[in-house]
């Protein structure tokens, strides 16, 4: 307890810094008693003046911090002299920074701040924890992400960007990482994305190192200490792009004979019309008697006929022509670099091919076509008259026949 003298004494300290201050306040004596706790403490702490004042500020904090406190008071002239934990009135200790002053008074030798570092060791825990958090997200996260610098040096990949990229060893610039073929377009697209604003993305598609598709989002940012830089998300988008490719497949090809259905033919059709000008020729294949076949045979029996024509045109035909089914007993051919002659001698091999027998379940069955044959030179290079020509042709073989 302070004695009356003492009091009276310390009447001399500032009255108003004590009372205004919002900060926790302390006036030392020359022995390090405290003379008098600002009103900002004693709401802090919980402790009545009379549990301050005489006694030493050492004997106030922790017992494990008594002796740096002391320490440090014996030899501290001012400034900041550590963080100590405060006893509160309820017995817990709170972390408190101590600021130590002398001012030019003959009683109160020296002012201490404390400041409550409570708040922040909890910001400092949270941030900590939240540290952790988003390092386990970005490690252990189920997409690549990566962080390159503006000449696309790789500063950061995770694991699972390792992974999609196969990478081994360093590499000058992140497109390295990718399918040969892909890697000077990324590394155009790279140059693109650093020259946008902040948070203007880009996506792009590209094949990794063995052969899957990957599929990028590319933001450009800029770190404080290493300048502009990129951020990227990788997902991998094989699975799908196998599926689209595989719709796109089937919706342009005949589920029965996989032949190339009337939506590509007549695409390959306006192809090889730009790409080989003057040499397309079109072939219309129609099958004779072949309802004969599925009435006294049934249509188990016509579509192996079927499927049988479809491998005797694929084997009389070339590799890069295309070869279609229409529908029913339909078929055609996109010849592409032929003259009118050459045409003609597919067109008789695929007669001759289709009149090779088949044997279905024991029944041999023979079949037989009228082939159809219009070359651009002679009916001209638009499409639909070209498939109309070698439709007439057909139907004109077809009725000799008969």
């Amino acid at each position: 307890m302070s004695t009356a003298p003492e009091l009276s004494a310390a009447e001399l300290v500032d009255r108003r810094l004590f009372t205004e201050l919002p900060c926790p306040l302390l006036a030392l004596t020359e022995t390090n008693q405290v003379l008098e706790a600002n009103p900002a403490l004693l709401r802090w702490l919980g402790q009545p003046r009379t549990g301050w004042c005489g006694r030493t500020l050492v004997s106030m904090v922790h017992p494990g911090d008594q002796l740096r406190l002391a320490r440090g008071l014996r030899s501290f002239g001012g400034g900041h002299l550590g963080t100590f934990r405060i006893g509160r009135q309820d017995g817990a200790f709170v972390p408190a920074s101590l600021d130590v002053c002398e001012p030019a008074t003959p009683v109160a030798r020296r002012h201490v701040l404390l400041g409550d570092r409570s708040a922040l060791r909890q910001r400092d825990h949270e941030a900590r924890r939240l540290r952790r958090r988003l390092e386990l997200f970005v490690l252990d996260a189920p997409v690549g992400m990566f962080e390159v610098d503006a000449s696309g040096r790789i500063r950061f990949a995770n694991a699972r960007w390792e992974d999609l990229h196969r990478r081994s060893g360093a590499v000058q610039h992140w497109a390295d990482t990718a399918h040969p073929t892909e890697r000077e377009r990324l590394r155009r697209v790279h140059d693109d994305v650093v020259g946008r604003g902040a948070g203007d993305s880009l996506g792009v598609s590209y094949r990794s190192l063995d052969g899957g598709w990957l599929r990028a989002r590319l933001t450009p940012g800029r770190d404080e200490h290493d300048g502009p830089c990129v951020v990227g998300v990788v997902e991998d988008m094989t699975a799908a792009h196998d599926i689209r490719r595989q719709l796109v497949e089937q919706a342009l090809h005949d589920p029965l004979t996989g032949l190339a259905n009337r939506v590509k033919l007549r695409s390959e059709l306006d192809a090889g019309l730009q790409r080989t000008p003057g040499r397309v020729a079109v072939l219309l294949v129609d099958l004779d008697g072949f309802k004969a076949v599925n009435d006294g045979f049934g249509h188990a029996v016509g579509d192996a006929l079927l499927v049988h024509v479809a491998d005797r045109l694929r084997a009389a035909c070339r590799s890069e022509d295309v070869v279609a089914r229409l529908g029913g007993d339909e078929f055609a051919a996109v010849l592409v670099g032929v003259d009118p002659d050459a045409a003609a001698v597919i067109g008789d091999a695929v007669v001759a091919a289709v009149a090779l027998p088949l044997r279905v379940d024991g029944a041999v069955l023979r079949a037989s076509a009228s082939v159809g044959v219009a070359h651009c030179r002679t009916h001209g290079s638009d499409p639909a008259v070209l498939l109309a020509a070698a439709d007439r042709a057909m139907y004109a073989v077809k009725a000799r026949r008969r």
